[in-house]
């Protein structure tokens, strides 16, 4: 019986591993540091899983019947195979940035409740053959899987953006002349050299050189647009009936900001085998839709993770970071459900599964660093009515529920509508 067992666990946590207060019932025993240290060793095996990524097939929403989580949780392990980075490199290709830099980001983000994950950047290529070739037989017929099915997602995409091509040229139009309101109060005029304004001190020496007055700075009449748009797509298993429409109406929204000269990257997450995949689907130097087409659903997703990645990014290049305001989007479902617990408190051996309240926290207080250092984050929710509390606890007012995916890219109008004017006030 379960009091039985219960009573069994007990006599060995203290017999075997000299637990005290094994006998209480509420959670969490009190142990010794190398006692401790041991056992969080031996039992990090929980967090240790042969994920494997699998996509749908389907094309319709009614794909199996709604139920979209289709991670296979495989064999646990006792510790992080070698093979796992070859797997997330077969499957995402060779990372946008340096082997070295990586490294870097790997240590810096992946501290405290993440400490127990691993970090990659992807861009939007594929896959990596010489990653391949290291696999062993199961895993490298599962990652080649992985690239035909990602390919075969990537072409449904664009079908879709082609079969709805009228609806999205007149969704763009409607979208730019919204933003386009928006944003001309919101304009910046560019400086231009002057005889008349405040001096530039670095241009005096051309007075007596050149007989060049023009050695001041005012207002000019041209302007520009100081901001910077980021959309960061949850891309787990949980979109996996939502990927064309989804890949559809960030074009859409991509390419109004895009009219408008406004830059705009989008990145998408997902994590497997202990790594967080961020994956770069537009850098904000690029144009057009190419990479958007290369969004799919599969795996888990660590949210906490993923945000502290963008801040991260956003505010790599100084001058960029500087340039304007900088909104971040995150489409979201708001339930955070990674398979890597976060690490044991102190004085417990358990890890606490990165789930439900545990994980919706850990996402609240990374939104917060967000705002607190000038990066203004809003959330799309595309969840039922089962998280609302949920998006509200992590994102506070600033969310916008769609209920009809196909209004996702007008209500990130609105919603970027009312964060420029609330930024202007």
């Amino acid at each position: 019986e379960t009091d039985e067992v219960m009573a069994r666990l007990r006599r060995i946590l203290e017999e075997g591993f000299g637990v005290r207060g094994a006998t209480r019932r509420t959670p969490g025993f009190a142990v010794s540091r190398g006692v401790g240290a041991l056992l969080r060793k031996i039992m990090h095996s929980e967090t240790r899983q042969t994920d494997s990524l699998l996509l749908r097939r389907g094309v319709s929403a009614e794909t199996e019947g709604g139920r979209a989580r289709m991670l296979a949780r495989g064999q646990v392990t006792l510790r992080r195979s070698p093979l796992d980075e070859a797997y997330v490199r077969a499957c995402f290709g060779r990372p946008l940035c340096t082997d070295g830099e990586l490294k870097i980001l790997d240590e810096q983000l992946c501290r405290g409740s993440h400490q127990n994950c691993r970090f990659y950047l992807a861009g939007s290529a594929g896959g990596d053959a010489e990653a391949l070739a290291r696999l062993d037989g199961r895993g490298r017929r599962e990652a080649e899987r992985f690239q035909r099915d990602s390919a075969e997602q990537a072409a449904r995409n664009k079908a879709y953006f082609d079969g709805h091509a009228l609806q999205i040229a007149s969704a763009v139009r409607s979208l730019t002349a919204l933003l386009d309101t928006v944003l001309a109060t919101y304009r910046e005029p560019l400086p231009e050299r002057s005889s008349r304004g405040r001096l530039d001190g670095r241009r005096c020496w051309r007075i007596a050189l050149f007989q060049d007055r023009r050695v001041f700075i005012r207002r000019g009449d041209e302007a520009e647009r100081r901001i910077c748009v980021h959309i960061l797509l949850d891309a787990s298993a949980s979109r996996l009936n939502y990927q064309e429409v989804i890949a559809a109406q960030t074009c859409v929204i991509v390419k109004s900001l895009e009219n408008l000269g406004v830059p705009v990257s989008v990145y998408a997450f997902r994590s497997l085998r202990g790594y967080t995949v961020l994956q770069q689907l537009k850098g904000r130097g690029a144009r057009g839709p190419a990479g958007l087409f290369r969004y799919c659903a599969a795996g888990w997703n660590r949210d906490g993770l993923a945000l502290s990645a963008m801040k991260r990014l956003i505010y790599e290049n100084p001058a960029e970071a500087q340039r304007g305001d900088q909104v971040l989007f995150v489409l979201t479902d708001a339930n955070p459900d990674d398979s890597v617990a976060l690490p044991p408190r102190e004085g417990d051996f358990f890890g606490r599964g990165y789930r439900g309240d545990v994980a919706a926290t850990d996402t609240a207080e990374m939104v917060r660093a967000l705002r607190q250092s000038g990066i203004h984050t809003a959330a799309v929710y595309l969840g039922s009515s089962a998280h609302a509390d949920t998006v509200r606890f992590i994102y506070g007012t600033e969310f916008a529920s769609v209920r009809n995916i196909e209004a996702l890219a007008s209500r990130v109008g609105t919603l970027l509508a009312s964060t420029l004017t609330e930024l202007k006030d």
